[in-house]
């Protein structure tokens, strides 16, 4: 297990934390738990703000009756689960539906949930990954940079997703939805800290569509 993460194939959870249907089912943190003890290495969280804007909790959908559960529920549960079946990463994909100021608190949870077992990619780390035994407990998180950010790096470098990065979206076969939606949550002006996208190991992006409709022909 010396290779690139990106060589393996990973046991990946979807909708970690739901039980039942995606519409009016409940979410647990029972859920990711038995996740993890099966060996799933890739967990899945809906990020949706609280009705009062000021905090954040995890279910499907914004318009769905699915009951939700707290981050923190849900980060906890991982950190304590997370190499109870094996000493490889887990990877955390994060739908965000936050807006910058929630951003900050999630990346202040993460921080102190996971501690030194959270990921912190350096400079580079995007073109050569870490192998699955450099990364023995450890915790990475995935999602796509905010919408925000990109514009502040502007353009093409924006928009250039590297060949790891395109890969590692294939593998896991993300489909985050619609940057517009998220946009609407966020307001002008406001920006995200470099804590939150500082700690992105793995930078997602919508599958090549394509490459998807060559895969299901």
């Amino acid at each position: 297990m010396t290779a690139p993460l990106q060589h393996y194939f990973i046991y990946t959870g979807h909708n970690s934390y739901l039980t039942g249907n995606q519409l009016i089912g409940g979410c647990t943190v029972k859920q990711i738990i038995k996740s993890l003890k099966k060996g799933v290495r890739v967990i899945e969280l809906d990020l949706w703000p609280t009705s009062s804007k000021e905090g954040i909790h995890v279910l499907h959908g914004g318009m769905t009756m699915t009951t939700p559960v707290e981050l923190e529920e849900c980060l906890t549960a991982i950190k304590e689960h997370a190499f109870v079946k094996s000493p490889y990463p887990v990877i955390i994909t994060l739908e965000d539906h936050l807006t910058p100021n929630l951003r900050d608190l999630v990346a202040k949870m993460v921080t102190e949930i996971f501690g030194d077992k959270l990921y912190h990619p350096e400079a580079g780390d995007h073109n050569k990954f870490p192998s699955p035994e450099a990364l023995k407990h450890r915790i990475l998180l995935s999602t796509k940079q905010p919408k925000e950010h990109l514009d502040e790096i502007n353009g093409s470098q924006g928009d250039n997703i590297s060949n790891l990065n395109h890969d590692l979206t294939q593998l896991f076969e993300i489909d985050f939805e619609d940057e517009n939606e998220d946009a609407a949550n966020e307001n002008p002006g406001q920006k995200t800290t470099p804590g939150y996208t500082q700690l992105i190991g793995i930078h997602a992006a919508k599958p090549d569509k394509k490459l998807s409709k060559a895969f299901n022909s």
